[in-house]
């Protein structure tokens, strides 16, 4: 594609899915930490075969890289990152710089992988002297137009996502002894550990690294010359656990709710694999998790711990039997072999489950890829002849977490958890061998509306993320927050610091929770019920989904031609000197309707359902 010739750029998202000084005492340099896609165990690193290292090798890229079509990369200019933290929220604004050392202009292939649970806010690259905006629209319309200009033998920019939250995209023309300058910005939910972690590990020399961190009344800031990437950054973030930011009476809540000790030490665990179509972009990491989870059972219960491997898809086949500790490299290369492909017969899978005793860890996603059925009868639990205990280790990002959690409480006789990709192999031992919580209910008093009303399937030390909606005299005398957890007949009372933050970035995280709970709805009861809010939502706050697609047109022109709708949009968030602000974007609309609708809508069917007392919703 050339600008002197047509007048667009495209761009597609879609989802299926350092050797630094220390320059402040509060942020430190870490080993990067990867644990569901690069884990490093002994047995492997230095046994394993050929097809299994290239898994490794093909994931352990640079975290930011723009190549050449020769495959030569582009070295980066300046890399300047500013991030502002409120509470558990993190919006990072990322503003890249590659140069081109050819005496003409070139085409590249952008690359960037993002924290797991980051959702990409704004894409905009420079276009002679100004900044160009990706625009969000329908995927249908975006693939429309990208059509359109492939008819007219135009080469558009594409940029998609792979697993692990990789993004990639074309991008041309990149100038003769020229820059090409990309922004690309993110929000994220910070763990419950609170520490903030900016991805540079892997990276190539960067000859400027200005890095700008304001967290609370805190601030770090740097900035490095000829920077490597040989660790990420992490920064431990005060206030981001037991806390609840405030955005004009939308509040989004955050702590860890007070678990009991009980051991439930695993003894015999049975894994079972997805190895259907749906697992094929993780599996190589699904496969060394299998393999870093018998490590690491064996460290912590010992060497008799029994240990049984099948894989799944289309039939079951079992891959080991035997004893934790003597599963090993050659086990991992069977498994791997076995590849993931085909549909999932859930009727063989439930059947074999039904048959192993002691423990059960699915590794999975909760998708069926045929007869329209989910895991929603494993879910109902499997009888007296069924596991002790199912724990779920979900790697896709496009898993569906509520069938997920239903699992992990009814599929056994004692309620389970649903593990988190992004803990080492190590936690996952530690919570697999401890009780899980049952049900708690949720409170919050004044509030007009709270969701979730209830959470299940807990992790210890796992952090729960609550929104409220206060009105009137309840929303101008917030000071603290006064929050009830409800197990059965036991109470527990408490308190959460109120901590301001900007109202877009609060209601952006409300929405896409609500639209990955439409989502979730729409493929576990397989209908489109509300994709048009779904695209409503997403076109307002800019958040990309299976549905929507980024889409960037050269002028305004361009736009009017295709009859896409800018006027209307929403804001786009940016960080200046003074924090995070709003730029462009529609700021007419009440945003006190957009709140309500959304609580409103996703559970609310008009003959066709009802909502649950906690939260879910069924299809009639």
């Amino acid at each position: 594609m050339r600008l002197g010739h047509i007048g667009a750029l495209f761009l597609v998202l879609s989802l299926a899915a350092c050797a630094a000084d220390r320059i402040h005492s509060s942020y430190q340099i870490y080993p990067t930490r990867v644990p569901s896609s690069a884990t490093s165990f002994s047995k492997v690193s230095t046994e394993h075969s050929d097809i299994l290292k290239a898994s490794y090798e093909d994931e352990a890229q640079a975290p930011i890289r723009l190549t050449a079509s020769d495959g030569t990369g582009l070295a980066m200019e300046s890399l300047r990152v500013r991030t502002v933290i409120r509470g558990p929220i993190a919006f990072t604004e990322l503003k890249m710089a590659f140069h081109n050392p050819r005496g003409r202009e070139i085409e590249g292939r952008f690359e960037i992988v993002l924290p797991d649970d980051a959702s990409v806010a704004r894409l905009a690259m420079k276009i002679g002297s100004r900044w160009q905006d990706a625009e969000v629209v329908s995927r249908r319309r975006g693939q429309e137009v990208y059509e359109s200009f492939l008819h007219k033998q135009v080469d558009p920019v594409l940029l998609e996502t792979s697993v692990g939250n990789r993004f990639r995209a074309r991008v041309y023309p990149i100038p003769a002894k020229g820059d090409k300058e990309i922004i690309l910005s993110y929000t994220e939910e910070l763990p419950a550990s609170g520490d903030y972690r900016l991805v540079v590990a892997g990276l190539p020399m960067v000859r400027e690294l200005d890095v700008d961190i304001h967290h609370g009344s805190k601030r770090e800031q740097f900035v490095k010359h000829n920077f490597v990437g040989k660790s990420d950054i992490v920064v431990p973030v005060e206030n981001a656990t037991n806390v609840a930011v405030n955005a004009n009476g939308l509040v989004m809540m955050r702590w860890v709710p007070e678990q009991k000790d009980s051991a439930d030490v695993p003894r015999r665990v049975s894994v079972l694999v997805d190895s259907s179509a749906s697992a094929a972009g993780v599996y190589g990491q699904q496969v060394r998790a299998v393999s870093a989870l018998a490590e690491e059972l064996v460290a912590a219960h010992g060497e008799g711990v029994e240990f049984t491997v099948a894989c799944f898809d289309h039939e079951v086949s079992t891959v080991f039997r035997g004893l934790a500790k003597d599963y090993g490299p050659s086990e991992s290369d069977v498994l791997l072999r076995h590849g993931a492909l085909g549909a999932t017969n859930l009727e063989a899978a439930l059947a074999w489950a039904r048959t192993q005793p002691g423990r059960l860890l699915l590794v999975g996603d909760g998708i069926a890829t045929t007869k329209n059925r989910a895991w929603t009868e494993l879910g109902r639990g499997m009888g007296p002849a069924g596991p002790e205990r199912v724990d779920v280790l979900a790697l896709a990002s496009a898993s569906h977490h509520s069938l997920l959690v239903d699992l992990a409480q009814q599929g056994g006789k004692n309620p389970g958890v649903v593990l988190s990709p992004t803990d080492a192999p190590k936690q996952w031992v530690a919570q697999m061998g401890q009780g899980a919580a049952a049900k708690v209910s949720l409170a919050v008093p004044g509030a007009t509306w709270v969701w979730p009303e209830s959470v299940r399937a807990l992790r210890p030390g796992e952090a729960v993320t609550v929104f409220a909606k206060f009105d009137g005299s309840a929303k101008s005398d917030l000071r603290t927050i006064r929050m009830e957890e409800l197990r059965g007949d036991e109470k527990r009372e408490f308190e959460l610091k109120l901590v301001p933050a900007h109202t877009a970035l609060v209601e952006r995280e409300w929405a896409e929770v609500q639209i990955a709970r439409l989502l979730e709805l729409q493929q576990r009861h397989r209908t489109d019920v509300r994709q048009a809010l779904i695209e409503s939502l997403s076109h307002r706050f800019r958040i990309i989904t299976p549905a929507t697609s980024f889409l960037m047109l050269e002028s305004e022109s361009d736009y009017s031609a295709f009859g896409i709708d800018r006027e209307n949009s929403g804001s786009i968030l940016v960080v200046d000197a003074t924090g995070l602000r709003t730029v462009g974007g529609n700021t007419s609309s009440s945003r006190d309707w957009q709140v309500e609708a959304l609580v409103r809508e996703p559970f609310e069917r008009s003959g066709r359902g009802a909502a649950s007392s906690d939260g879910s919703a069924s299809i009639a």
